[in-house]
């Protein structure tokens, strides 16, 4: 056991130099408000700048448990299809610790150049 602890302590110095690039995941000192603003600021500037127009929103579903907080957004949008896989994409690629839960993808309408994409996204908050 005394021999696992001066790993352990040996590599503290190694544990320190990388938690700074970890260290953006764990926002527990951000209230509940802070990270569901946060959250939608991410998604609205990732829909800009794939050109998608965001049509509607449900109300956030919280997910707490002692580890972590998940928050699930669904939103509706309007894009042509490359804008949407664009903006699918930067979602489940992203390095916010985002991800997909469900797609749902149709032609719109009236404009068959157009799709209509319902998404649900959810992030998650390491305490």
């Amino acid at each position: 056991m005394l021999k696992e602890y001066r790993t352990l302590i040996a590599g503290a110095s190694e544990i320190n130099a990388v938690y700074p690039s970890y260290a953006r995941y764990f926002q527990s000192q951000l209230s509940r408000d802070e990270q569901e603003g946060a959250f939608l600021k991410d998604i609205e500037f990732m829909a800009r700048t794939t050109a998608v127009q965001v049509v509607g929103q449900q109300p956030y579903k919280i997910n707490d448990s002692s580890d972590f907080t998940d928050i699930e957004l669904q939103i509706d949008m309007e894009a042509s299809f490359r804008s949407l896989t664009a903006f699918l994409h930067a979602i489940e690629y992203s390095d916010k610790l985002m991800r997909l839960s469900r797609i749902r993808i149709a032609p719109k309408e009236n404009d068959p150049s157009l799709f209509r994409c319902q998404a649900e996204i959810l992030k998650r908050y390491i305490k």
